[in-house]
């Protein structure tokens, strides 16, 4: 029988205080799979956001696609945005300013085969808060580049606030 893969540790970031963004950069290329996990809040005064990213950089939205499912206990729905409708990867809903204090958004996104330098690269994502609802995606970024560095922000350039905490794995194989 064959192990079950291996996480292990790659970098853990949390917020001293509030910043526009969160990277994780020169991400090794000895795993087959990368997991980010995260617990986040932002300063958006009026709603709930949205948590957003790039691969190496790529801020070109034609690049990125994405299919999701959502629901908050009362509704249920679905979308898709893809060809520059979209603004890099969606790691998730995002808890804000008026969200109860201290109710942070759990952020799981997993990054299939991501130093494969010869097909475009999968991301499966579950997130939510308590108060929010939950949402399900599957992504796509369309580039066959090796990912050696993540960055994550709030869609709308709102801040990530202190406490937000973001880990980095790597799977290895079975």
């Amino acid at each position: 029988m064959a192990s079950a893969p291996t996480y292990t540790p790659i970098a853990t970031q949390t917020l001293a205080s509030n910043a526009s963004s969160v990277s994780f950069t020169s991400i090794p290329q000895t795993y087959t799979d990368l997991v980010l996990v995260g617990q986040a809040r932002c300063t958006r005064a009026t709603t709930q956001s949205t948590l957003t990213g790039y691969f190496n950089s790529d801020s070109a939205t034609t690049n990125y696609s994405y299919t999701g499912l959502d629901g908050n206990g009362s509704t249920a729905s679905s979308n898709r945005l893809s060809g520059g409708s979209y603004q890099g990867i969606f790691a998730g809903l995002l808890a804000a300013a008026n969200n109860t204090a201290g109710v942070f958004s759990q952020v799981l996104l997993h990054i299939m085969n991501y130093s494969n330098t010869t097909t475009y690269k999968t991301c499966i994502g579950r997130n939510g808060a308590a108060e929010i609802g939950t949402e399900a995606e599957v992504m796509l970024w369309r580039s066959t580049a090796a990912i050696t560095s993540i960055t994550i922000n709030e869609i709308l350039g709102n801040n990530l606030v202190a406490g937000s905490t973001f880990t980095l794995y790597g799977i290895l194989a079975a």
